[in-house]
């Protein structure tokens, strides 16, 4: 199993590489801050009983305009 720090460091290599580190940033404070305010989103999210194939539009949706990098790691941990 690989942890937190090992997917965080591959984002911020990716956003070094493409130039996007500080639009990754704000964008991530941007959704935590939206997480915060709607914590039944995130229980829907962390529900097994939920398929992966319901939630994965879900949490696309709710990062539509963000950073493709963030996008792309929350739907590999949402598949996980």
């Amino acid at each position: 199993m690989t942890d937190a720090k090992e997917y965080a460091k591959a984002l911020f290599s990716l956003t070094e590489e493409y130039g996007t580190t500080e639009k990754t940033l704000s964008d991530l404070n941007d959704l935590c801050g939206a997480w915060r305010k709607n914590p039944n989103y995130v229980k829907l999210l962390d529900t097994p009983s939920v398929a992966t194939a319901e939630k994965l539009p879900l949490l696309q949706a709710s990062m539509a305009g963000m950073d493709s990098s963030l996008c792309d790691l929350f739907c590999i941990l949402c598949e996980k």
